[in-house]
């Protein structure tokens, strides 16, 4: 059913205008600033330098839940995003004076100790809304990683306009003004409130994934935790590829990086604004298994391919695969545990997305120089494959 009630809803318009900037802005600086690590340091640099971005997920993923849980999700949301724009403040102040390494590094490592406790508050937060109890937290949902997605379109697009222009250092202070306008817009949102661990009602719109279920007792949730916990380790090292094919295999610029990255979001983009604008039909168990076998299928094209134009094809499909397969999941993962389980659910769900990569990176660290690349990246496709095929046959998945 098309529908524009979720972009019409005042708090979600704010979360929307407030992430769709900041996470352009942040884009728009990563871009910059992995190309800066690849063009000044080796190539074992740039596994090892997205290890370091991941390595606060993995260490704040215990007490990210409970911290979220006490202050709340828009809190944490506000309070993550004001940190951040501290972080690249300084990092802009100090991008001429100290040495770049060790501010590509040091930035990297804080601002995503602020982003360990944002993604899942994030996360979480559609749940909170009003709007979710009246049969639209699919939608919701969507919206909100729909948010994500524009980043990673006009990021790149004006990462390859600005870069040249005012540097990585400019790039760091548009950030922390772009995080500021969030926390901003965010603050001025009073629907969302803290979940209520004494109470766990089930709306007539959670009835389409009933009944919720205590998170320790729901077999179909925790299955899908670990399994898509070793897909990411065979899927993160595109993060890698991205640039180093730009260089390396297609001799290209900043520009190369910027096209493949802009179709991988366009896809994602184009798939999460469809979401937020349609009820979903079917199972969502078809929709897991269809996206999963769409996105390995993509990746093995992007590894065989030697042209630029065949990989930003590849990539805007594979992205929109991405987009249905996230949005059904965090769907999944928000309607059908306990309301106060969420957040802990969300916490593992951030821990999978983003804190297996230092574990994949270092591995492809010390793989990077010594393997070829094309070679390395069809392996990565293949077992991604391979466990796709292996969770489609778990009857829960088929029946979700």
């Amino acid at each position: 059913m098309f529908s524009l009630t979720v972009f019409q809803d005042a708090d979600a318009a704010k979360i929307f205008s407030g992430q769709a900037i900041s996470q352009i802005c942040d884009k728009m600086m990563t871009v910059g600033l992995v190309w800066v690590i690849a063009s000044l340091g080796s190539l074992r640099l740039v596994p090892w330098f997205l290890a370091a971005g991941a390595l606060p997920h993995l260490l704040f993923s215990r007490p990210a839940a409970k911290w979220i849980g006490k202050l709340g999700a828009l809190k944490t949301v506000v309070a993550t995003d004001v940190a951040r724009a501290l972080v690249y403040a300084a990092a802009g102040a100090a991008w001429a004076l100290w040495p770049k390494m060790a501010v590509l590094f040091c930035v990297t490592f804080l601002a995503n100790c602020a982003s360990a406790l944002f993604n899942p508050a994030i996360m979480s937060l559609p749940a909170s809304l009003p709007r979710s109890k009246e049969g639209l937290l699919g939608q919701l949902t969507a919206m909100v990683d729909s948010c994500f997605s524009m980043g990673n379109i006009a990021g790149p697009i004006a990462a390859a306009s600005l870069y040249p222009w005012l540097g990585l250092g400019g790039l760091f202070l548009a950030n922390a003004a772009s995080y500021l306008l969030a926390a901003f817009l965010e603050s001025r949102i009073k629907a969302a409130s803290a979940p209520n661990p004494k109470k766990s009602p089930v709306s007539a719109a959670d009835d389409e994934v009933k009944p919720r279920i205590p998170f320790k007792e729901d077999g179909l949730v925790r299955f899908l935790l670990a399994a898509f916990s070793l897909m990411n380790m065979a899927f993160t090292p595109i993060l890698a590829f991205l640039p180093l094919f730009a260089k390396y295999r297609f001799n290209g610029g900043i520009g190369t990086l910027s096209a493949m990255e802009t179709s991988l979001g366009l896809g994602m983009a184009s798939g999460s604004l469809v979401l937020s604008l349609l009820s979903a039909h079917g199972k969502a168990g078809t929709r897991i298994i269809a996206s999963l076998f769409s996105i390995s299928l993509m990746y093995l094209i992007f590894a065989l391919n030697r042209t630029p134009a065949l990989a930003c094809m590849a990539l805007l499909a594979l992205g929109a695969a991405l987009s249905v397969l996230n949005v059904t999941l965090l769907t999944l993962f928000q309607a059908r545990p306990l309301e106060e389980d969420v957040p802990a659910v969300m916490g593992w769900v951030n821990l999978i997305s983003v804190g297996a990569i230092p574990v994949s990176m270092a591995f492809m660290g010390g793989l990077i120089e010594s393997a070829n690349l094309g070679k390395l990246a069809l392996a990565c496709a293949c077992v991604l494959l391979a466990l796709a095929g292996m969770t489609s046959f778990y009857p829960g998945v088929r029946a979700a």
